[in-house]
């Protein structure tokens, strides 16, 4: 059975990024919000997306228990 890939196909990111933008700049023609917080909030949506397939690949990563420490020799009769 074939695995599924951990994260977003950057096709389905960029079409993201290309929605993000026009929602944000349709509400900035209408004067709902500012250009600056246009400009703000697509850079916020550019951060999320790029950062959540490394946070989805990192939560199903499977986790290994860590090795037993070594107890240090100490010569007998030193």
């Amino acid at each position: 059975m074939a695995q599924k890939r951990a994260g977003l196909d950057p096709r389905a990111r960029k079409t993201m990024y290309h929605v993000a933008a026009a929602v944000f700049a349709g509400l900035g023609i209408y004067g709902v919000i500012s250009a600056e917080e246009a400009a703000e909030y697509v850079q916020a949506v550019i951060l999320i997306l790029g950062v959540a397939p490394a946070e989805l690949a990192a939560g199903n990563t499977p986790h290994e228990e860590a090795p037993p420490k070594a107890t240090p020799r100490v010569p007998e009769g030193g």
